[in-house]
């Protein structure tokens, strides 16, 4: 505003009531790294020595990719599983099968889910510089875990052969999230159970590591910078058996 001397911007509950945002006393306002639960309406009050206006209310809308071409900015690899293990992302990153079989996926549609034997099943990914320079790094699964048996100890969601990053279900069930320079685990407190899909998701974005399950998240751990190793081999989809 032309002539305003001080600035405060608001945000407004869903009673309706405007409340002012700490610190937010500039002419613009800048939110960094916007989290879904920055979602909501903001307004501006400009004033001076005549007085004070108040904007227009503006709505910020944060929300996941609806589909596939949103996930625009670094996806590597994406494995939907429409009868194989091509990699759909663009990128070439296609899978090889070695014994998992195709399955029916949460929403009951057949062959769109991949099952592991949990001994020497798995999915292999070859080498590519894709992965090579990864200051960052997100994973994400749809996972089943069989009722019959005994779960393992450890079980491989994806693993990557120079151990950069691995994602797995350890302690008979619980996500981890492992990495290394030095050897480092996140594990959820949350035992998954059995019979039932759930959504895993593990992130590190050069300083926290997180695990999400189901949308919220479960886990973090501060590790610090240059947590990944470099390098550009590949990984498996369903085991820990690298070789």
């Amino acid at each position: 505003a032309t002539g305003a001397t001080s600035y405060q911007w608001q945000t407004q509950d869903a009673n309706g009531t405007w409340s002012n945002l700490a610190g937010a006393t500039s002419a613009t306002l800048t939110l960094a790294n916007v989290q879904i639960d920055n979602n909501g309406t903001y307004r501006a009050i400009a004033g001076n020595t005549f007085g004070a206006v108040t904007s227009n209310p503006a709505t910020l809308t944060v929300r996941l990719p609806d589909n596939l071409a949103e996930f625009n900015n670094g996806l590597i690899a994406y494995y939907p599983f429409n009868g194989n293990a091509n990699d759909e992302s663009g990128n070439g990153n296609n899978g090889t099968v070695n014994g998992a079989t195709l399955s029916t996926d949460r929403n009951g549609t057949a062959s769109k889910a991949y099952a592991f034997d949990g001994t020497d099943d798995k999915i292999t990914v070859g080498d590519s510089n894709d992965f090579s320079s990864m200051g960052n790094i997100t994973i994400g699964a749809w996972v089943f875990i069989d009722p019959t048996g005994t779960p393992k100890a450890d079980a491989g969601i994806l693993s990557r052969a120079d151990g950069w990053a691995y994602l797995r279900t350890s302690y008979n069930g619980k996500p981890n999230f492992g990495s290394n320079t030095p050897y480092q685990e996140t594990v959820s407190d949350t035992l998954l159970a059995r019979e039932q899909w759930h959504h895993v998701l593990a992130t590190y974005d050069g300083n926290v590591k997180k695990i999400y399950i189901n949308g919220v998240l479960n886990k973090s751990d501060i590790v610090g910078a240059d947590k990944l190793a470099r390098g550009n081999s590949g990984f498996v989809i369903g085991s820990e058996d690298v070789n």
